[in-house]
Order: structure tokens, then sequence, then C-alpha cells
């Protein structure tokens, strides 16, 4: 992160991610919340995409943080084709 992306973070009480795990690791997200020097600010998340999610959950803890996955699934997407649909049922059998 660079020291203006920091300074933007390090007052934020809130973090919300709408996807970016998709596209993110562990690390980033570390990054973006241990910005906040001596705080500890809220993580909201939504994976719009199928993410594997233990190595996040894993680093969250780490900082203190206890992921609660909450609610039922929400719809976000109609697939663009059915090997689109193939390719992320195979990813899903995967995990």
């Amino acid at each position: 992160m660079s020291a203006a992306q920091r300074t933007l973070v390090a007052g934020s009480d809130l973090v919300i991610s709408t996807g970016a795990l998709s596209y993110l690791g562990a690390t980033t997200v570390a990054k973006v919340l241990t910005a906040a020097v001596g705080r500890t600010p809220w993580l909201l998340c939504y994976a719009a995409r199928v993410v594997a999610f233990a190595p996040i959950a894993a680093r969250l803890g780490e900082l203190g943080y206890g992921p609660v996955e909450v609610g039922d699934p929400v719809r976000q997407w109609r697939f663009a084709s059915a090997a689109e649909q193939a390719c992320v049922i195979t990813t899903v059998t995967r995990l």
C-alpha cells in the first residue's frame, strides 16, 4: 500500500469489501487492516465469486478478528455461458 492509501485507511472505522476477496489474498487484507495503527476497524466482506476463505480467515484470526458467516448466499450474477457455469462448478467441487 502507498503512504496515501495507508493514510486513508488509518482513520476508518469500517472496511467494506464487496467482491475484493475474490481478487485479494490474506496478505493484502492484512495490509489494509493493519494500516489502522492502534485500532481495529470493523470488516464487512461479501465474496462475489467463489474464493477459498480459510487462508483469509486464518490471517484475520491472527489479527484478532473472529470471522462470522451470516445469512444465506446471495445470487449475484448469471453465468455468461455454459462454459463459465461448468468452470465454476468444477472449481467449487475442488474446494
